[in-house]
């Protein structure tokens, strides 16, 4: 079921403890792969990320704080798919 706006609290909390995750992570740990994926893993499990950051994460606020952690999420995604796609 779809959700009204999050508040911005919820979300920088949230956002929060995902990129703080994140920075201890290697590329297949963010990704939730093993490191024996391949090409279709990998581009599977990056494109499942992306739909559930973009569902739980409503950003249509547009509240700077909300709008540059979320861009720095995105970011780190982009970083681990481009370093493992191949």
């Amino acid at each position: 079921a779809q959700q009204g706006p999050r508040s911005k609290d919820w979300l920088m909390e949230k956002l929060g403890r995902l990129y703080k995750n994140m920075s201890a992570q290697n590329d297949f740990q963010i990704l939730g792969v093993t490191n024996k994926a391949n090409s279709p893993e990998i581009r599977k499990a990056y494109n499942l990320l992306l739909e559930s950051l973009k569902e739980n994460s409503d950003v249509s606020n547009s509240d700077p704080e909300v709008v540059e952690l979320h861009s720095k999420i995105l970011g780190r995604l982009n970083r681990a798919y481009e370093n493992l796609k191949d």
